[in-house]
């Protein structure tokens, strides 16, 4: 009668479901808690007493610590006697949301000493925490919340950090005052290269938490990047907008290690390109020493892959294709020759398209003089025959 006479209006909307039964009420908030309280006054003016809480996400305790229990009983009758059932919601709510974060903090720590050693730093924050990932990609010389990594090799090209940092929100209006219609929430920065990524939109689950599939939901999104800004800088060339050769981009939105981009290199050779999710180190399959040298230029290099992938990919493609033609043209008598024109003289004579590499090559038992040369660019590969 209390609840649905006196209180009604007084109930804070986080607390609507609720149930009554044995001299007790309900309240489920879900994903967050569960609050039994009680009454010792039919006086509709006397507060409500604490009886039990139970936790309503995972991983977590199914019951509270003795101790624990107490302290909390406490302090949730204290909120009651001054702000009623909204100061119990606000106060179990934030009690909720540092549990939160000290789950997913523990688990950060588990990863780094297991499946993700080495490759993670996480610092302890005010009420939140930081991870950093992909440590020993190279050493990375962003100034950011994480220490430097211990594990750098100062001989390696520096790169930006990247990291997330899981904190808690408070509800607030646009123009910082407090929202009563809001409650404070768990959310997630990301910083790719140094630089916050603020139209990300990380989603995650707040009922059951995993600190692993909210890092593999960022690492894949940077892994996109990565892939698709190299995608984006090779798809216009005319090789492929003419449908000379074929590239794929394959992107998987929650596990990394999934997605790939696939360029041809030749008639019948492709190769793929992939990111390890927790080195954030760079794999060409098939292995041959070409593509050994790619992914060591990638991982080395210390320049942004989705910048130079591109120019890397073409150049593994130029020395793929080079020793492929070589290969197969020493059966007909043909073999690779050092070119009498030089780079300037092949880009005035043939006008290719920058860049571009060449490759001369000379058939036994013809005049010497006469020379076939193949121009390899992204515009496409071209054949000419010229004397000397």
């Amino acid at each position: 009668m209390r609840l649905n006479l006196q209180d009604f209006d007084k109930i804070p909307r986080q607390f609507k479901d609720y149930s009554i039964g044995s001299g007790r009420v309900t309240f489920k908030v879900k994903g967050e808690f569960e609050i039994d309280l009680t009454m010792a006054d039919e006086d509709p003016e006397k507060q409500f007493w604490f009886i039990d809480f139970r936790f309503d996400f995972s991983p977590a305790a199914r019951e509270l610590s003795p101790r624990l229990k107490a302290m909390l009983e406490v302090h949730v009758n204290e909120a009651l006697a001054k702000d009623h059932l909204t100061g119990c919601y606000q106060l179990l709510h934030e009690f909720v949301l540092s549990h939160k974060i000290g789950e997913l903090r523990r688990q950060a720590y588990e990863l780094a000493r297991t499946s993700w050693t080495r490759t993670l730093a996480i610092e302890p924050l005010d009420r939140s925490f930081s991870i950093q990932y992909w440590v020993t990609r190279q050493p990375q010389n962003t100034s950011s919340v994480p220490a430097y990594s211990r594990y750098a090799v100062p001989q390696v090209p520096t790169v930006p950090k990247s990291w997330i940092i899981v904190s808690v929100a408070s509800a607030r209006k646009p123009d910082g005052s407090p929202d009563p219609k809001a409650s404070s929430r768990l959310t997630v920065q990301w910083f790719r290269d140094g630089k916050e990524v603020k139209d990300a939109n990380i989603e995650f689950d707040h009922n059951d938490l995993s600190t692993e599939k909210l890092l593999k939901v960022v690492i894949a999104k940077h892994v996109e990047h990565i892939l698709r800004s190299i995608h984006k800088k090779l798809r216009p060339a005319p090789r492929f907008a003419s449908q000379e050769a074929a590239m794929v981009l394959h992107i998987s939105p929650t596990e990394p290690g999934e997605s790939f981009l696939t360029m041809q290199l030749s008639a019948t050779e492709t190769v793929a390109l992939r990111v390890e999710p927790t080195s954030g180190k760079f794999n060409l399959h098939p292995n041959s020493k070409f593509t050994i040298q790619a992914e060591n230029r990638l991982n080395m290099s210390g320049k942004d892959p989705a910048e130079d992938g591109a120019t890397c990919l073409e150049t593994l493609r130029w020395h793929h294709l080079a020793e492929e033609i070589a290969r197969k043209g020493r059966s007909q008598g043909w073999a690779p020759t050092k070119s009498p024109l030089g780079y300037d003289d092949v880009k005035v004579l043939f006008k290719p398209q920058e860049p571009f590499s060449p490759v001369c090559f000379q058939r036994q038992g013809v005049d010497p003089k006469w020379y076939v040369l193949l121009v390899m660019s992204l515009h496409g590969d071209e054949w000419w025959i010229f004397r000397s």
